[in-house]
């Protein structure tokens, strides 16, 4: 397979009452049924998880052949409780150190740091998220993943809903922080160069105010 989504909701505090949730866990129940029965893992290049929760996932990844598996996007909403919980956490740890989360090499989650630590993505060649807006201290989280000691990251693309909350800090102050201005990618936004300490590679930092989205490439000079 090219792609593989499941997507399970659950029904709790939706007023849609009990005999819908119990009916929820028969049907996830009977689709793992399915899957156990399977005399291989399912393989697939892409698996997309939405609207689930944490302990869904662990039940579902198993099942994907890794190796085979680059990708992988967790479709979280904010409102899902099962989803809070800390980096360091039973759950988180199991799911950051399955093969198949180890082997894949892109990624794309929503509000990813209220639950993942930083360095849960650092094998990843490609990530990226979602968020409802970029403020600064976001801004140098996203930076701060390509500086990670073992990073293997090389591009960074996040999306959000309502842009950029920069106003109240002139980005023209960032220097060493955000980087030191270069030239625009295009009409779009204002484009930072960050050199990475102790190395010849930097990082082109492209704010997109129009399409309220940012990318974030490592590049060598050495190339240049």
């Amino acid at each position: 397979l090219d792609r593989f989504d499941f997507v399970n909701t659950r029904f709790i505090n939706t007023g849609k009452g009990d005999e819908k949730e119990e009916k929820a866990k028969q049907n996830f129940e009977s689709v793992k049924a399915i899957f156990e029965s399977l005399d291989h893992k399912i393989v697939a290049k892409r698996f997309e998880i939405k609207d689930s929760e944490l302990e869904v996932m662990l039940d579902i990844l198993p099942y994907i052949k890794p190796g085979t598996l680059e990708y992988i996007e967790i479709f979280r909403s904010r409102n899902q409780t099962y989803w809070n919980v800390n980096g360091r956490s039973y759950e988180m740890i199991k799911l950051v150190n399955m093969e198949q989360w180890k082997q894949a090499t892109d990624v794309y989650c929503r509000n990813s740091f209220e639950y993942f630590h930083p360095e849960h993505f650092a094998h990843f060649k490609r990530v990226g998220f979602y968020e409802f807006s970029i403020y600064p201290q976001l801004l140098l989280q996203f930076r701060n993943l390509f500086l990670i000691p073992s990073s293997e990251i090389a591009h960074c693309h996040v999306d959000t809903k309502d842009g950029f909350m920069l106003d109240y800090i002139d980005i023209g102050v960032y220097g060493n922080l955000a980087g030191q201005p270069a030239p625009p990618l295009d009409q779009y936004g204002i484009t930072r160069h960050y050199d990475i300490p102790h190395t010849t590679d930097y990082l082109e930092i492209n704010l997109r105010y129009r399409m309220e989205e940012m990318t974030i490439e490592k590049k060598s000079r050495l190339s240049n």
